[in-house]
């Protein structure tokens, strides 16, 4: 338990007609604020090397109602060390430093990065692993998902898991990370499959989301594939910014259309934007096998209210 300090709006003065002309300030007020206490706990047995005690410590608090909460923080803050070591021991060779510097950062890396692979097998060992893991996936950055889902497993896998579990939503929040690590084109396959699965359950609000998502993913695809100069549509190889890391487009700007790294100074793609604009068919594989993949999962819908509201959604955004 801790204190936390919050500003509450006042008003200082008296009622009537002289309300409205009242002054306004700002006073504090301290309030309790509990953290669990479990994930110190479990972090302080695995950086000891006690992973079974750990995971019998876990196993006794899994019934509590903030279990899930007290496992993401174990592996975010696991994750957060990890990266912290790893751009340590980054920065010191980068400027040369001697081997007495240098070895002590590469043990705390490895350190670290063993501490990160024994929590994501405890975090694995529980029914809140799926929607644990990637949470924390989306309170990171890039390069800390990579290294999040070489511990965990590959992003792919986990969303094929959580459909088996018939966590739909869960499934619809590893799209995201399935597009920038694997590719829009995984991104693509998965969303198609997630759409059968969501439709078989027939939670037609959650369809429409990810028939934008599928609409997104396909001129997404699309413009990787007739850009020039070989590069990744990932975003690998876009230009340098800051402290000389590349400039990552983040999983909001992929919902929000934001153009890739480096699509400014690539004058092939502004040409490739103008040929292929939003909207249109022909040419553009990638739209087009989106768009036949839409069209026969609402065909194979059965007729009632429900269905036939989803199948005048979807037809709207297919056409716009």
């Amino acid at each position: 338990v801790g204190i936390c300090q919050r500003t509450v709006a006042t008003s200082l003065g008296g009622g009537g007609a002289s309300s409205a002309r009242a002054q306004h300030a700002c006073l504090f007020e301290l309030a309790a604020r509990g953290q669990p206490v479990l994930p110190c706990l479990l972090r302080h047995l695995i950086s000891r090397g006690a992973a079974a005690a750990a995971l019998q410590l876990a196993a006794a608090r899994s019934a509590e109602a903030d279990f899930a909460r007290s496992l993401e923080w174990l592996l975010f803050t696991a994750l957060d060390a990890h990266s912290g070591a790893r751009a340590a021991l980054s920065r010191l060779r980068r400027s040369d430093a001697p081997d007495s510097e240098v070895k002590p950062a590469e043990g705390a890396e490895a350190a670290a990065r063993l501490a990160l692979v024994r929590t994501a097998d405890l975090v694995a060992e529980f029914d809140e692993a799926l929607r644990v893991v990637v949470s924390v996936a989306r309170k990171t950055d890039a390069d800390q998902r990579r290294a999040l889902f070489t511990a965990c497993g590959a992003p792919r896998e986990l969303f094929a898991a959580a459909l088996d579990a018939g966590q739909l939503r869960t499934a619809g929040c590893y799209l995201l990370v399935v597009s920038e690590i694997d590719g829009p084109a995984a991104g693509r396959s998965a969303a198609e499959e997630l759409l059968a699965r969501t439709l078989g359950a027939r939670e037609f609000a959650f369809a429409l989301e990810i028939v934008r998502f599928l609409l997104r993913a396909g001129r997404e695809e699309e413009l990787a594939v007739h850009e020039g100069g070989g590069e990744d549509p990932r975003g690998e190889g876009a230009p340098a910014v800051g402290d000389g890391t590349p400039k990552r487009r983040t999983w909001i700007g992929f919902l929000m259309g934001e153009p890739r790294p480096g699509d400014a100074q690539n004058p092939h793609a502004k040409a490739q934007a103008g040929r292929y604009p939003s909207g249109s068919g022909g040419a553009k594989s990638a739209e087009g096998a989106v768009h036949k993949a839409v069209r026969l999962a609402v065909e194979r819908l059965e007729g009632d209210d429900g269905a036939n509201e989803f199948r005048e959604q979807a037809l709207e955004l297919l056409a716009a």
